[in-house]
């Protein structure tokens, strides 16, 4: 290739990464919503966002805020009574002969616990569902499982060697 060939090549070739690096910025910006802004505590404004980025009516938010402060109160009190629990296996796993029956008897209403987080979760969702319409459904789908729902998130790592779901795993040694 001759000099000016050469020069014109390395122009096309500056130009079409910059066009494709301007595209790319615009589809990061524009392509899903960001993270909420923060309240003046510091913690993120979830309501305000929710309701600008579902474009919620005044009927709908404050179902929304109903919805949403009665499932804090209720997992509130139910996550005082789990953290209860595990301080009960903690101090059981630092004594000399631990119960394990006793240790079995608490992971059981743990467990329970748990269960009942989870069903408050899906009948939160539920009530939600019934205030959203089709379309703020689908926008409130995608904030909730962003761009890439089965990416792994950072951090994530899995441990293969753990036991199974419900067992005490053996001590270290």
């Amino acid at each position: 290739m001759d000099w000016l060939t050469k020069q014109k090549t390395y122009v096309l070739v500056i130009i079409l990464l910059v066009v494709v690096n301007i595209t790319t910025l615009i589809l990061l910006w524009t392509g899903f919503p960001g993270p909420p802004p923060m309240d003046k505590n510091g913690h993120p404004d979830t309501n305000n966002f929710l309701k600008n980025e579902l474009g919620l009516d005044q009927q709908q938010q404050e179902k929304f805020n109903l919805l949403r402060q009665t499932l804090f109160d209720s997992m509130d009190s139910l996550n005082k009574q789990l953290w209860a629990k595990k301080l009960e296996i903690q101090e059981q796993a630092f004594k000399v002969n631990p119960d394990t029956q006793k240790v079995n008897r608490l992971l059981q209403e743990i467990a329970g616990y748990q269960i009942q987080n989870e069903k408050l979760m899906f009948y939160h969702f539920t009530g939600l569902r019934n205030i959203l319409s089709a379309e703020q459904l689908v926008k409130f789908n995608k904030i909730l499982n962003g761009p890439n729902k089965n990416a792994p998130r950072p951090g994530g790592k899995h441990n293969h060697n753990s036991p199974p779901p419900g067992e005490i795993p053996p001590p270290r040694r």
